[in-house]
Order: C-alpha cells, then structure tokens, then sequence
C-alpha cells in the first residue's frame, strides 16, 4: 500500500475537532459542516465554443458570491467546522493543459477565498488528516496523453474540496483522503469512469473503484473502528453507491473489468456499521435518500443547478445526521447588462437520517 501522509495527530479540542471530554451528551456533541457539490465553476459560460448545460447560466458566479456571503454571516452556517466540497467544483478540469482550465481555478479561488473557513487554518492538527502520497491519473485524457502521477496536497485550508469527474486532474482537490472532527471520521475517495453499453443515441456511464482506492478506504475503516476518540465513520464520494440511484457506482459487470470493490466497501460498511454516505454527482434537487444494508446514501443536489441549486448544512449528533438544505441566490441579467439577484439563500427543508 503506498504510503501515507499523516499531518500530526496532535490532542486538541479546537472547535468541534480533535478529541471529545468524556460527559453526558449535550449541544456540543452537534458537528456542524457545510456540504457544497457540483459548483462547475467555469471560465466564462462558454466550453468549446458551445454553450454549457441550461442550468449553468450567466451570472452563476454571482449568485455563488452571496451564496457564500450567506454562510459566512448565517448564525448557524457560520459555526460550522469545515465545508466539504463534493466534486465537480469547476467544469473542465479533465484537460490536462487548456485556458479555460487555468480561468476556471482563478475563479475558483477567487470564490472559495470568500468563505472564512477558507482561509481559517488555526487548529487543523485536529483534523488528523491522511492522503495516499501520490495517485496515478488516467481518466478523460486524450489520445496523445499518457497517465501522469501526481502528488496528493496536504490539508491546508478547513475547506476540503474532492475531485468529481469534472476535476479529475486537478492536483489540488484531494483524491482519496480521511480526516476526522467533533468525534466522526470522514473517509473520502474517489470512482474511475467506467462506460457502460448504452442504448443508440443515450449516454449512460458510471464510476468503479480501483484496488488501491479500495485498500486505502479498507485501512481506514478498519483503523477508525478500533479508535476510542470516532463514535462515527462518515464515506464521501462523488458518486453515488445506492443501486436506485441513475449513475451510481457498479458491481462487478464486464463493462468495469469484473471489479467488486463497491460490494467490498458494502460488506465493510454493514461489519462496521457505518450509517452514512454522502454523495454528489447527480444534480437531484430532491435530496434522495435510498438505503444500502444498515447504510443510508443520500444524494445532495447541486449548487449549479440555476433556480434548482441546493446545498446543505449537516449536523451530525451521536443519534442522527441532519440535512438542512438551502436554497442558492439567484440571479438575471437586467437589459442595462448588470446582474440583478431575484432570490436569496433561505432554508428550504431538513431531511433527518437515523445513525442508531
């Protein structure tokens, strides 16, 4: 197994993080984060001389700007711990070498360097973050370029952002990592394209695991399940593991080379009793929830999804997992060309999943 950046595990109880008094269970045993996916940041609206997806219209970064001014000033976003980003975080970051990938990350840093978690970096010791040294990328390359090896960043800001199948080859989002707070530790890894046969005319795809991703996300639940300080084991990824869901990870099928790891992550789940699993990718307004064995996969929407963009702020308690979901701000151009806000972030509904 390759190994393993550990940034020092050091015993601190810096806001919800780091090791938890032993007493009866009260408000702070409540972990607080905040769940974005698929921000598609983009360069300038436009891919390939086409016009990008309906949903990604002019003004989507003006709408993330008072999203994000929403979570710094809202008395309970802004006491979340870290903001986790679910992939998918700007739009062409599967092309090695191109401007439109180069604009995209100067606006994805021009936007995440508004939230405070971002450029907060006091007690990330806590965190205990780990990540695979180096990962190997070969996925949604062109024919001229061969899989190049790149080094895995190490925690430098309480917002933790994860490739999708949008930003496969930005070093920067993290690929396979865990890192825990406030008592849960958050096991992140990452799915491989995997085409699938596909009627004439449709489009169908899906993600599958690769060995090494497997033996690190096995490491750590094993690792975390011996731990007296984690009283939950949280998995993330971009897509989803629920069979209900549209493009969820496979089974062992000949389309992904009769590869098992998503029921050996299942089978791990269940001996564990993990109950949570959070995931992106589908852009499902409705939150969908579908439950894997004793585990709960929940689909959480998209911020880019126009006047359907959602989000979520989690608590996470001994007992159960709250989803509280917000809408994003929303914009139109006035005829003068400026950017006018037609509606606000405001919470829209809560979703609660049992972890008992």
């Amino acid at each position: 197994m390759r190994k393993i950046l550990i940034i020092a595990a050091a015993m601190l109880t810096v806001a919800a993080c780091g090791q938890r008094p032993k007493k009866a269970v009260e408000q702070s045993d409540t972990l607080r984060f905040v769940f974005l996916t698929d921000m598609h940041i983009e360069s300038d609206f436009i891919e390939r001389g086409h016009p990008v997806y309906e949903h990604y219209a002019v003004g989507n970064h003006a709408s993330l700007e008072k999203t994000f001014e929403f979570i710094n000033e809202d008395p309970l976003c802004s006491k979340a711990s870290f903001i986790l980003l679910g992939g998918d975080n700007i739009n062409t970051g599967y092309e090695r070498e191109h401007q439109s990938l180069v604009d995209e990350m100067v606006n994805y840093h021009r936007l995440v360097g508004m939230l405070n978690l971002y450029n907060d970096k006091e007690g990330l010791e806590a965190f205990k973050f780990e990540a695979p040294e180096s990962y190997t990328c070969a996925e949604n390359i062109g024919p001229d370029q061969a899989p190049m090896e790149f080094h895995s960043p190490v925690l430098g800001s309480k917002v933790i952002p994860i490739q999708g199948n949008h930003d496969t080859d930005v070093e920067e989002f993290y690929r396979n990592c865990a890192f825990q707070c406030g008592g849960v530790r958050f096991i992140c890894f990452f799915c491989h394209y995997c085409a699938l046969p596909a009627p004439p005319g449709q489009y169908k795809s899906t993600g599958r695991i690769a060995d090494d991703t497997f033996a690190f996300v096995k490491d750590q639940i094993e690792r975390a399940a011996k731990d007296p300080e984690i009283r939950q084991i949280v998995l993330v990824n971009h897509w989803g593991i629920a069979p209900g869901f549209k493009w969820h990870i496979y089974d062992a099928c000949e389309a992904n080379g009769w590869n098992d790891n998503r029921q050996k992550i299942l089978d791990l789940a269940e001996k564990y009793n993990i109950r949570l699993y959070i995931n992106g990718h589908e852009h499902n307004r409705d939150f969908p929830v579908e439950k894997v064995g004793n585990m709960y996969d929940i689909n959480c929407g998209a911020v880019a999804s126009g006047d359907q963009g959602k989000w979520s702020l989690v608590e996470i308690t001994p007992d159960k997992a709250l989803f509280h979901i917000y809408t994003r701000a929303n914009t139109e151009l006035a005829p003068d060309g400026s950017t006018v806000f037609t509606s606000l972030p405001a919470l829209e509904r809560t979703i609660e999943i049992p972890l008992k």
